[in-house]
């Protein structure tokens, strides 16, 4: 085994330990694979915190001056808690933030850390909590509510709809369907 395999393995089993470990442990950026209906699905939470080997919240970082939690974003939250609970994790008690930040607040260590200790300090219901420069909607995980959500995103995907107008500007910049919504509005 060289030096590189060894320090995978290393990584690996120590992550283990932590999300199997009495404190809790966030795993930040983790890859995750789950099957829905017939199809796979795979994502890459913000991050995900683990206590005692149950997920118990999924983090989705959102930086925009507008403060609002899109449906998309809500989506994308449960959608994670479907794949975890695919995976074999008990989502009986998952909740999730959607943290919106201002853009000026990217890649600032400290952000995380103010929406933890928000949500600790609240206490695990449902709420919108305000931090700093951002705003926190914290959310209930609904396994049957989650099941909903995927479906609408696979007719894309599998072509089987056609894409549809948003109402976020800010998704149109990157969007490959953008003329075609423009041609549908005017």
């Amino acid at each position: 085994m060289n030096k590189s395999e060894k320090s995978k393995d290393s990584f690996a089993i120590s992550r283990r330990k932590k999300i199997y470990g009495k404190e809790p442990a966030l795993a930040v950026e983790m890859f995750i694979l789950g099957k829905y209906q017939d199809e796979f699905i795979a994502g890459q939470p913000d991050a995900v915190m683990f206590y005692k080997g149950r997920p118990i919240i999924i983090f989705e970082f959102k930086f925009s001056k507008s403060g609002v939690a899109y449906p998309s974003h809500h989506v994308q939250a449960k959608t994670y808690g479907l794949i975890l609970g695919n995976m074999g994790f008990d989502t009986s008690r998952l909740f999730y933030a959607i943290v919106v930040a201002d853009p000026a607040t990217k890649g600032n260590p400290e952000l995380q850390t103010k929406a933890i200790d928000a949500i600790f300090k609240k206490g695990f219901e449902e709420s919108i909590l305000s931090i700093d420069d951002a705003i926190i909607y914290f959310c209930k995980f609904d396994l049957s509510d989650a099941r909903k959500d995927p479906q609408w995103a696979l007719q894309f995907w599998k072509q089987n709809r056609e894409a549809l107008p948003t109402n976020n500007p800010n998704k149109c910049f990157k969007c490959e369907y953008q003329i075609q919504c423009q041609n549908m509005t005017q």
